[in-house]
């Protein structure tokens, strides 16, 4: 498959072949192997290229008509910190896929766009669980301390559960000790 092949021949990019990559991602329609590349990106792009050509890229490909693209665009702003992205999250954020939604929220928390809290706050109680996972992180970037409800339900749910707990850590009480013992 592409996709295979795409990986294959990325695992034997090194630093100076990393133009190649960028050429690559401009070059790809929209499809898998563009969501692996601008993953990938986010890995290899050294620091001044990303502001130059990366980040222009990424941003373009937020609006892409595929879903894996979208996400793979947002969760590379964010792991880049290219600010340019917290344009593009409030439409991600209720993006229709819900890998859009965790990319969204993920990228939301490490770009600290707080502005995005009223939101976060409300996908930290969606019905898919990556999701919910992915908002309580980021609410907890974020310092936001609204969190500890949503994170005393999170307990209920093993894959919410370590988030749920990082964020009571931070912002949670001694009133919460009992609901932390009951997962314990």
């Amino acid at each position: 498959s592409r996709v295979a092949a795409f990986r294959l021949w990325s695992a034997s990019v090194n630093d100076s072949r990393e133009v190649r990559l960028i050429a690559l991602a401009k070059s790809v329609e929209d499809s898998d192997v563009l969501a692996d590349i601008l993953l990938e990106l986010s890995v290899r792009a050294p620091k001044a290229v990303v502001s130059e050509s990366v980040g222009p890229l990424l941003v373009s490909k937020t609006k892409s008509e595929k879903e894996t693209v979208r996400a793979a665009a947002i969760e590379s702003l964010g792991r880049l910190r290219i600010a340019d992205g917290a344009a593009a999250l409030p439409t991600l954020l209720q993006d229709r896929a819900a890998r859009v939604r965790r990319a969204a929220a993920v990228a939301a928390g490490q770009l600290e766009v707080s502005s995005e809290i009223a939101t976060l706050l409300n996908l930290a109680r969606a019905d898919e669980v990556a999701v919910r996972q992915a908002s309580l992180d980021a609410l907890r970037q974020l310092r936001e301390p609204r969190v500890v409800p949503l994170a005393v339900a999170g307990l209920a749910d093993a894959t919410t559960q370590l988030s749920a707990l990082r964020c009571l850590v931070e912002f949670g009480g001694p009133e919460h000790g009992s609901a932390v013992a009951e997962v314990a």
